[in-house]
This record gives C-alpha cells, sequence and structure tokens, in this order.
C-alpha cells in the first residue's frame, strides 16, 4: 500500500510539471489567425483556463502534502471545474470546426471569458447587461459526463466535503 501511495504521488507530481512546463506564456492573436478573432478567443480561454488548472493543481497537490485537508478538497474541487470547463470548450470547439458553424462558438467564448454572474455592469439607458452571463458549472459537468460516466457523482461527492454542513 505505501509504495502505491508513493508512486502514485511520484505520478501526479510529474503530471504537474508536464502541465507547468507547458503553459502558453503568450498568445499572439495576429500570428492565429488575421481574418478572424476566433482562434485568439479559443487561444486565451485556453491558456487562462489551462493556467488556472496548473496553479490549482500544484496548490491542492501541496495542501494534500501538508494535511490540510479542507483547503486541498476545496482546491481539488476548483481544479476539477477548471478542467470542465477545458473539456466544455474543447468540444465545443471541436463541434464548431467539425459542422463549419463557427458564429455559436463565439457566444460560448464570450461566455467563458466575459461572463459574470453577479450584478453586472448594465447599460445606463436600458438597464440591460452589457456583459454575457456567464455558463453555468453544471453544464461543463454534464458535458463530461457524457464522456465519462460517473464524473457528476464523484464531484458531488467531493462538494460533500467541501460544503460546511
Amino acid at each position: 500500500m505505501e509504495d502505491s501511495l508513493v508512486s502514485l504521488v511520484d505520478e501526479i507530481r510529474g503530471r504537474l510539471e508536464l502541465v507547468e512546463s507547458s503553459l502558453p506564456r503568450r498568445v499572439d492573436g495576429w500570428a492565429l489567425s488575421q481574418l478572424s478573432k476566433l482562434p485568439c478567443k479559443v487561444s486565451v480561454c485556453r491558456a487562462a483556463l489551462s493556467w488556472r488548472m496548473a496553479e490549482l493543481g500544484r496548490a491542492a497537490f501541496e495542501e494534500f502534502g501538508k494535511d490540510r485537508l479542507a483547503a486541498a478538497i476545496v482546491l481539488t474541487r476548483a481544479a476539477v471545474e477548471t478542467s470542465a470547463a477545458l473539456w466544455y470548450l474543447c468540444v465545443k470547439v471541436a463541434h464548431a470546426v467539425e459542422s463549419d458553424e463557427v458564429g455559436v462558438i463565439d457566444d460560448y467564448l464570450m461566455k467563458m471569458s466575459m461572463g459574470i454572474a453577479t450584478d453586472p455592469p448594465t447599460d445606463a439607458s436600458t438597464g440591460e447587461p452589457i456583459t454575457p452571463r456567464p455558463i453555468k458549472i453544471g453544464k461543463f459537468l454534464d458535458r463530461v459526463e457524457k464522456d465519462i460516466n460517473g464524473f457528476n457523482l464523484q464531484y458531488g461527492y467531493m462538494s460533500e466535503y467541501v460544503h460546511p454542513n
């Protein structure tokens, strides 16, 4: 048992190092496309989520190592949510490319990168929000569940530890 735990910890450490070493340092929209902003928007969203995933994953790993379980589980849950958002992004981009319906993907990208759920800024003359509403985490989780049976259940178990009830 001890050997398998050590090898699992080593594997996690190695995967974190791999993710951290491949993080994008810069997104050059002009080099991606001079015809459309969509490739840049996808790359920026992917980069932001990748950095978030790396930071949350590293922090969770370190907290587990210090036996700070509450913080570790909260951080792990945030990392799982981020991985679900990356999964969702990947599926949406693949669908847009396969279907040749690129117009819809821009709405998703704007919601993922600019969406505000709490007290969004509004237009003074109309009172309408000027930023899109975000995509809720449940949509991300449900998208992953379509490909990985039991994902939502495991997320739910983690949530039981995260919520202070």
